[in-house]
């Protein structure tokens, strides 16, 4: 939404700097790192920090609005240009049917409901199959009855390039397209550890861990752990898992691991989603009775409104 309107100023507001982020006992350094070691990590001025105790959680890297640049300003930039791309495009097609390419199609066709907006998806239906067929037909619908116009079993080749205003599918439809917006997921950002030990990695990147959450590293070396998006674990890949699920197992495993302690293994947790589709809508699907789809009411009053910003913010007492 930041990317799309400056109604609720939520480009601001969903900015918070590592400064709000942490109490005084915890020392932030900013800066990129060029090296990982079995015993320091090496920052872009050359300096080598220590550890003991090695926490892994690099993310993912995005293309297109969410490919944030690292300062706030710079951030903001970066919204306000793809704004001004987005208000001179008639037509947007955004390539990818998981949530944040629904949520895109949303955000853009509630503020800008002139603009026509395809959304293209290599699968028989939206989302992957994770998720029961009954919620996964209820979002279609639900972005049908937006107006987006949705091509299911098709998908725009990696070399493909606009040509005339048109971009054309592996099936050699042509799609009128001003404006591409990349949304097939993000891609674990992980050179860094595949540079430091590449057995610790897979071929798409994410990296190995123990049930306890440690790096799987060629060495034995049981002090590197790893959380969030990076890792290689049969979920799918989502913000609240790393905050409530991961990071808890991790700082007690940690300490565990510090007294001599057997740590504990991460359990998983259960796939519920809340998809927004625009501020007033939604679909989600909590896990109770084989999957219960909840619609506009509940997703909107839960999440589509503010988007969590408010809630974090107060979480973390901006």
């Amino acid at each position: 939404r930041a990317a799309v309107t400056d109604e609720g100023d939520l480009h601001e507001r969903a900015l918070i700097l590592n400064s709000h982020a942490f109490d005084s006992t915890v020392q932030t350094i900013r800066s990129g790192v060029k090296q990982i070691t079995d015993t320091d990590v090496i920052i872009e001025s050359g300096e080598a920090i220590p550890y003991e105790h090695l926490v892994l959680a690099m993310g993912s890297n995005w293309t297109g609005p969410l490919n944030l640049p690292s300062s706030k300003e710079k951030a903001i930039e970066h919204f306000e240009s793809f704004k001004s791309e987005l208000s001179t495009a008639d037509n947007t097609l955004i390539v990818g049917g998981g949530s944040v390419g629904i949520e895109y199609a949303g955000e853009i066709r509630h503020y800008h409901p002139e603009k026509k907006v395809t959304l293209i998806h290599g699968g028989e239906e939206l989302m992957n199959d994770t998720y029961v067929t009954k919620f996964r037909q209820s979002v279609l619908d639900a972005m049908i009855s937006t107006g987006v116009e949705v091509i299911l079993e098709d998908r725009i080749p990696p070399q493909a390039t606009l040509i005339d205003g048109f971009m054309t599918s592996e099936n050699g439809r042509r799609i009128p397209a001003d404006l591409v917006i990349l949304a097939a997921g993000g891609r674990p950002n992980t050179s860094i550890v595949r540079a430091f030990d590449p057995s610790a990695v897979t071929e798409s990147g994410t990296v190995l861990v123990t049930p306890e959450l440690q790096v799987n590293l060629s060495s034995g070396a049981r002090n590197v752990w790893a959380i969030g998006d990076i890792i290689e674990w049969p979920e799918q890949k989502m913000v609240l898992k790393a905050s409530s699920g991961h990071a808890p197992v991790l700082a007690k495993n940690i300490i565990a691991s510090i007294w001599g302690s057997k740590p504990s293994p991460y359990g998983g947790k259960t796939e519920m989603i809340f998809v927004t589709i625009g501020p007033n809508g939604g679909r989600g699907l909590v896990p109770l009775f084989g999957g219960v789809v909840v619609g506009d009411w509940i997703i909107s009053t839960m999440k589509s409104s503010g988007l969590f910003a408010d809630r974090t913010r107060t979480a973390l007492g901006c």
